[in-house]
């Protein structure tokens, strides 16, 4: 009897591992496929930051300005991604258009460009840049840019409030 409890445990415990190592090894597969991606585009990663968030979109988020500027930037339209699990992972880069951007102040205060990269359904479905300041007691606001570093009114053809008026219409609750 007692060997018979010590086999099924066994073997429960072989598989709870097994499907472990799985879930691993996708997550594996995404980060380097994340990376992959910010080097087709032609930055160089200087510090892999790993997985930085991962959330399930809802349309809650279109009201919460951080996540409203983000998909701002995006090729597509967040309705495609709602209750689907997003996962970003983010690269700090050198050779990205907000360095000239940013030129004068990336030399003043010492800033790297943070890249993030999202991911739904094991595909990259876009993601962002910003500055990201060496120093932690300094902070840029803004926002988010596009991968390539195009602001929201680059992306968008609006002013900043044609388009917050526009998102508004548009995902109200």
């Amino acid at each position: 009897m007692k060997k018979t409890v010590f086999i099924m445990m066994g073997i429960i415990l072989l598989l709870f591992t097994a499907c472990n190592k799985k879930d691993t090894n996708r997550i594996q597969d995404d980060e380097r496929a994340a990376a992959e991606y910010v080097n087709s585009l032609g930055y160089k990663i200087t510090v892999n930051e790993g997985e930085t968030s991962r959330y399930t979109l809802s349309r809650e988020m279109f009201s919460d300005l951080s996540y409203m500027k983000l998909w701002a930037v995006q090729q597509t339209e967040p309705e495609s991604y709602l209750g689907k699990e997003i996962v970003t992972y983010d690269f700090i880069v050198s050779g990205h258009p907000l360095e000239k951007k940013f030129a004068s102040i990336y030399k003043q205060n010492n800033y790297d460009t943070s890249v993030m990269v999202m991911f739904a359904d094991g595909k990259v479905i876009g993601g962002g840049s910003t500055p990201k300041s060496k120093n932690k007691l300094i902070v840029m606001t803004g926002g988010y840019y596009a991968l390539n570093g195009d602001s929201l009114e680059e992306v968008t053809n609006m002013s900043y409030s044609e388009w917050l008026e526009e998102w508004k219409q548009k995902y109200a609750n």
